[in-house]
């Protein structure tokens, strides 16, 4: 999952320190320098929000 998520935020151009937090069973929050970025949808790849 983590690939798949780094590889998006690079194509997005964003760049920073990126964590995430459980969101709930298929998603997860991203934050990017402590920001919230953005909902991961950890099936489709894709960012849901």
């Amino acid at each position: 999952m983590e690939e798949k998520l780094n590889v998006a935020l690079k194509a997005l151009g964003v760049t920073g320190k990126v964590t995430t937090k459980k969101y709930d069973s298929f998603t997860v929050t991203v934050y990017v320098d402590g920001e919230k970025f953005g909902l991961w949808d950890t099936v489709k790849n894709t960012f849901v929000e």
